[in-house]
């Protein structure tokens, strides 16, 4: 049921890196994971404990 009511894709990076094509020097991006994938992985943790 928890799989339904998730909207979107369930693939999220929070971190990710690469050399710039043009400069040649390393790119990192980093961000916080949204809430509704906190949600989702909160959701599931109380099944389990």
């Amino acid at each position: 049921k928890l799989l339904d009511e998730f909207k979107g894709h369930a693939l999220h990076a929070n971190k990710i890196s690469f050399i710039h094509p043009k400069t040649k020097k390393q790119v990192t991006f980093e961000i916080e994971l949204p809430n509704r994938f906190l949600h989702f992985i909160n959701s599931i943790s109380a099944i389990y404990e």
